[in-house]
């Protein structure tokens, strides 16, 4: 997979960034570096990557724009290295098979503007079961929506990759393992940013979503470019206070 793509892992905090590699030692961080903190960012660069409406807006969540900034840094290496990239926050887990599914697959993988590995089970997910026809869905257990990583790795260990298939995404929460092209980069980048105050629609959700992130802005974009999930999941994160990080890269 090294020799396929390149890595961005998003992270400010080494020892967080140490766990991750521990904790995914089928990965290979050795050129990996801490971000800027969102606190440190530039007004330009804010401006690079939200409307100032929605910028102030923002300031109630803490860490989307630093997030945002890592992830518009990442597509832009993408493009102007012309080579596929795997963007990963730093809390993520990955199948250990991961990289022979992606060897194996890449000749379809390769084609995609982006490639989700998983998405965060605590939210709406929608893709084309069926081609063309979209089911919209929730994990309804309790103890599915925040797994610990203890969960995780006996999940995967019962997992074979060889049951994961790719299916077309439309909305998914959880930016926290895909891979993108140099052209899905260009895609997302025109489309995305600079984050706006337009709501977007979400199946099974009572209202509109304003983008106040890039995580939400995307599901304004998946469905229009040539985007795919795996399912089952490569890639989970227990997506709790304690595993998300503020993170700029």
């Amino acid at each position: 997979m090294s020799d396929l793509l390149s890595i961005s892992i998003i992270s400010i905090d080494q020892q967080r960034l140490d766990r991750f590699s521990q904790r995914n030692i089928h990965i290979d961080t050795t050129h990996q570096t801490l971000g800027i903190k969102e606190e440190e960012l530039s007004e330009e660069q804010i401006n690079a990557i939200a409307t100032p409406e929605l910028a102030k807006l923002a300031r109630q969540v803490k860490g989307s724009m630093g997030n945002a900034h890592s992830i518009i840094t990442a597509l832009k290496e993408c493009i102007s290295k012309n080579r596929h990239r795997l963007i990963l926050e730093d809390d993520t887990q990955l199948h250990p098979k991961l990289s022979s599914f992606v060897d194996e697959n890449w000749n379809y993988i390769k084609n995609l503007d982006v490639l989700a590995l998983g998405g965060n089970t605590d939210a709406v997910i929608t893709f084309e079961a069926i081609n063309g026809m979209l089911m919209s869905g929730l994990f309804t257990r309790n103890e599915d929506k925040n797994p610990d990583y203890q969960r995780i790795n006996k999940t995967f260990e019962a997992m074979p990759t060889a049951k994961t298939t790719i299916y077309k995404l439309h909305k998914i929460f959880g930016s926290h393992a895909w891979i993108v092209s140099p052209k899905g980069a260009s895609k997302l980048i025109e489309k995305c940013f600079p984050l706006d105050t337009r709501a977007i629609d979400i199946p099974l959700l009572p209202h509109k979503l304003v983008a106040i992130s890039f995580d939400r802005k995307w599901n304004a974009v998946l469905g229009e470019i040539d985007a795919g999930i795996c399912i089952p999941f490569l890639a989970l994160t227990p997506n709790n206070e304690k595993s998300r990080s503020i993170a700029s890269k």
